[in-house]
């Protein structure tokens, strides 16, 4: 699945993940989810877990980017 800059299908694609890959979701915006993922197999994206109380952009060592949201499957919430 193609991965974008930004919140549209109108960015530009900068990276594609795998069917199956795992990504955490952190933003959702009409039809397009905010994402984190892994490059590699052993990367650690990080406390993706640590709540924060405002918006903040991530500057942890995994990449991140936009994907339409019909094409992830949440597993847990």
């Amino acid at each position: 699945a193609m991965i974008f800059a930004g919140p549209t299908s109108e960015y530009d694609v900068i990276d594609y993940v795998a069917n199956g890959d795992m990504v955490w979701i952190c933003d959702g915006d009409e039809g397009m989810a905010g994402i984190i993922y892994p490059t590699s197999e052993d990367e650690d994206c990080g406390a993706l877990a640590t709540p924060y109380t405002e918006m903040t952009a991530y500057e942890g060592p995994c990449a991140s980017g936009w994907i339409m949201s019909d094409l992830v499957e949440v597993l847990a919430g």
